[in-house]
């Protein structure tokens, strides 16, 4: 071993002296031997050199984020806390399991200790335990078992420091509440990548798995994670890193290529209640012929093999494999971008294109901000393809909030997002307490012929705690309730059962998804989701079809909003659809950002921006798309389409609940034919004149023969004062989002006077009053926008209409008027009136569209009819 001592100063308060920097890899011999080689972070050696020092015993091989404190600079960030275990406000805890904190940095292990790290029951009475911390995890091992059905608190003081001397801002504390058990469960895997049986892996890369649990990070290192290159057993050197329930291994050098490998996880794993793997878990994979950062493998990921047994043969048969230079990007968000509503006491989780560097996942580079830039204090954690991050607290009501990923995020290959992913959400005033439920599962209850190589799959409500699904949670048994092995991944809301091996021809099986999986609110099953289903004779080995895309192929005039969706003719592996395998490219081939998400059989890509108008774009599905038996699709699936001229469409929300809508009034003398529901808030019913309007028993709203439909006012009974605030405050945003709009195609055309004239589809702009005093028409196709920006008033003459052609649609044409309306008697108007004023009729007139006014609205024997959605 290779031992330096270096003296050097990492800030104005703190002098380390006789530091010592173990070469390398920490304390890897020169000879580079296999199973003892110590660990280092696979993004600097140097920063591996401060756990060598720990006391702790297994120090050699840990999880170590990088640290900026060994790096010449001054690093005067405070280190955070990232994850916990159990996270907070957890329930049905083991009474016999320790409990661990993971640092977004290493740490100086002098100052984790029983005085920095306490656990505390009721009183507060102190727990008694040992802290022991290795890499970046610190652990606390009660000296005997927790009380049972008791809430603890463990505390992280400000004394805890990172190796430069910083000290962690504030004091971290959680709280979490035993159960009358003890946890006697063995751990499994959930996921590996490589797949077991994988061909054509790259030669350089990490290997990941993810466990079922968190597991003791004094026991997941070199000595239990250990890669042998077959024939023989010939260790491959390396370094073993952990963070939450994922371990990666780090080859120090390129695997051979055309080889076949076996990774083993031993016995000697623990979960942090002691329970070892029932056996050694061992899958094998064989190299390409490449020398450069590979993808991983074919076929997606999946589980681990099964116990004991060594590797398969020798090489690969020379294929080439392009090297892993590729970005990851963010297929889905939880919430998505610009949803309004949220509940308080939810998490936010984000799925990847691909399995990812745990290590790079952290409170540093998965952050939430409200305003002000204040940052919402929290935890991070990682299984399969999913980030998730959990408040400390409930976030605070009726309040936007700014979720970033960074570009510090990496995959296995060490590619990092492109850029900065950011998005927002707005919360609402309720917590979520309600439980999730499995729509959807695959096989279907009581399926016959079901193949024998088939996975089983089980659709969610909502998005779930990805770290709560696991074999420990879904499970699949055989005759005689005889467990079957296998592996779990979670993507979007489906929870997928890859069984190791083909299932027996002939067989029932029974899937059971228990309570133990939550939402991301902490919400549980109400019970145990159980179906059976009888496999058939043989295998899978038809590959499936995209039966429908929607844009249809060569599709016109298509929304710039618009979501792009493949039917597939059969259920598919959501772990295989991603912004990887389902892409979208405009002119010159350039990539749209955006997510994709798989419900049923429908994989869907949403843009994170608007699409450009009158584009051709081109949809792509990747033979890297599967069924659940493996089957990938024979050929890409390719199809293009063609944006509509305007803009996109202006989002009335709940406004669009109604044909006419007012904050002072709607009167109507003498009567009208309405079709739609009408309303008016913050004023009450007496507000709304000449219905005749009669109460419904329910008295949350009244009707009309006038109204073919339902009249709502702020003054009846709840929900429906909620339902009209909503209604009002979402008018007052479609008519923001409707001004805001910037660079018009049209600015001033006709001075105002617009009559006889016909125009396209666009965005149009006056600062006048605008005049129809004679017929004008919109042409356009049933896809095309026009919206309207008038910083005056619109009259329209007497007799003369609005006319719709070429099939464009009432629905798609956005009035946004500052000044007063006034439709002349007997005239006929199309669109959708959004008027920060009054809006009169005359006798007689129509108007296929909705009446949305911030003051009064006044109605003289007139036709309004809603257009449909």
């Amino acid at each position: 071993m290779k031992v330096f001592a270096r003296k050097f100063r990492v800030n104005k308060t703190s002098l380390f002296s006789m530091v010592l920097l173990i070469s390398t890899v920490g304390c890897q011999p020169t000879s580079t031997s296999g199973p003892n080689v110590p660990t280092a972070p696979t993004s600097s050696p140097v920063h591996s050199a401060a756990p060598a020092a720990t006391p702790t015993p297994g120090a050699s091989a840990t999880p170590v984020p990088t640290s900026s404190g060994l790096s010449g600079q001054n690093d005067t960030t405070p280190p955070t806390v990232s994850f916990t275990s159990p996270i907070n406000a957890e329930l049905g805890i083991a009474v016999n399991r320790k409990i661990v904190a993971t640092f977004s940095e290493v740490m100086d292990p002098t100052s984790l200790s029983e005085s920095t790290f306490t656990v505390t029951a009721p009183g507060p009475v102190a727990v008694a335990g040992k802290v022991t911390y290795i890499g970046s995890v610190a652990t606390f091992t009660p000296t005997s078992n927790l009380a049972v059905s008791t809430s603890y608190t463990a505390t992280i003081s400000t004394k805890a420091k990172d190796l430069a001397g910083n000290a962690i801002a504030l004091k971290k504390s959680w709280v979490f509440t035993t159960d009358a058990s003890s946890d006697t469960t063995a751990p499994s895997e959930s996921y590996s990548n490589p797949a077991n049986g994988a061909t054509n892996v790259a030669t350089s890369g990490n290997l990941g798995l993810t466990f079922s649990e968190v597991m003791d990070p004094a026991t997941v290192n070199t000595d239990t994670f250990i890669l042998r290159e077959q024939p023989g057993s010939k260790p491959v050197a390396g370094t073993v890193t952990y963070i939450g329930n994922i371990v990666s291994f780090n080859p120090k050098e390129s695997l051979k290529p055309n080889t076949s490998y076996t990774a083993t996880i031993t016995t000697g794993a623990k979960d942090l209640a002691g329970n070892p793997f029932a056996a050694d878990k061992t899958w094998t994979f064989i190299t390409g012929s490449s020398d450069g950062a590979g993808s991983g493998s074919t076929g997606g990921g999946g589980g681990g093999g099964g116990g004991g047994g060594g590797g398969g043969g020798g090489g690969g048969g020379g294929t080439v494999v392009t090297p892993d230079t590729s970005p990851p990007t963010l297929s889905a968000s939880n919430p998505v971008n610009a949803v309004l509503n949220v509940f308080t006491n939810g998490k936010l989780a984000v799925t990847f294109s691909e399995v990812m560097d745990a290590s790079s996942i952290n409170s540093t580079t998965f952050s939430l901000v409200g305003p002000g830039q204040t940052p919402v204090p929290g935890t991070v954690t990682y299984a399969g393809t999913t980030a998730t991050f959990t408040p400390n607290a409930n976030l605070a009501a009726n309040t936007q909030f700014t979720a970033t990923i960074t570009n510090g995020v990496k995959d296995l290959a060490g590619n990092a997002l492109a850029a900065n992913q950011t998005w927002t959400f707005t919360t609402g005033s309720a917590t979520d307490t309600t439980a999730p439920t499995v729509n959807l599962s695959t096989p279907a209850n009581a399926a016959i012929g079901v193949a024998v190589n088939a996975a089983v799959s089980s659709t969610f409500s909502e998005a779930m705690n990805a770290l709560t699904i696991s074999t420990n949670s879904f499970q699949l048994t055989g005759p005689g309730a005889t467990p079957v092995s296998g592996a779990v991944t979670y993507v979007g809301n489906i929870a997928t059962f890859t069984p190791t091996s083909n299932l027996a021809a002939n067989t029932l099986y029974t899937a059971t998804v228990n309570m133990g999986v939550l939402d991301l609110a902490g919400n549980p099953l109400a019970a145990n989701k159980v179906w059976t289903f009888t496999t058939g004779a043989a295998p899978d080995t038809t590959a499936p079809l995209v039966n429908a895309s929607n844009p249809a192929n060569l599709g016109a005039s298509v929304l710039t909003t618009s979501l792009n969706t493949a039917t597939f003719n059969e259920p598919m592996n959501p772990l295989t659809l991603t912004t990887a395998t389902f892409t979208l490219t405009g002119p010159g081939q350039v990539p749209v950002p955006g997510t994709v998400s798989y419900i049923g059989n429908v994989a869907t890509f949403t843009p994170t921006t608007e699409l450009a108008r009158k584009t051709l774009y081109t949809a792509t599905i990747t033979t890297g798309a599967q069924d659940l038996a493996g089957n990938p699709l024979v050929a890409n699936k390719v199809w293009t389409f063609t944006t509509a001229l305007g803009p996109a469409a202006v989002n009335l929300r709940t406004a669009a609940d109604f044909a006419v809508l007012s904050k002072s009034g709607i009167s109507s003398v003498p009567g009208s034919v309405i079709t739609g529901d009408i309303g008016v808030s913050p004023i009450g019913l007496t507000a709304i004149t000449g219905f005749s309007e009669v109460m419904d028993a329910s008295t949350t709203f009244a009707t009309s023969t006038q109204v073919t439909g339902r009249i709502y006012a702020a003054n009846l009974t709840a929900p429906t004062p909620t339902k009209m605030t909503t209604a009002i405050g979402d008018l007052a945003t479609a008519y923001t989002d409707a001004a805001g709009r910037a660079i018009p195609d049209f600015s001033e055309l006709g001075t105002g006077q617009i009559g006889g004239q016909t125009l396209v589809p666009g965005l149009y702009k006056w600062g006048t009053n605008v005049l129809v005093s004679t017929d004008v028409t919109l042409n356009g196709g049933p896809n095309d926008i026009w919206i309207f920006q008038i910083s005056g008033g619109v009259i329209q003459a007497s007799d003369k209409r609005v006319i719709l052609s070429g099939g464009a649609q009432a629905k798609n044409v956005f009035w946004q008027i500052a000044g007063d309306v006034s439709i002349g008697a007997r005239a006929h108007f199309e669109g959708i009136i959004m008027c920060e004023t009054e809006i009169n009729l005359g006798s007689d007139a129509s108007i296929n569209g909705r009446l949305l006014a911030n003051t009064a609205i006044n109605l003289i024997k007139n036709t309004v009819t809603q257009p449909a959605l």
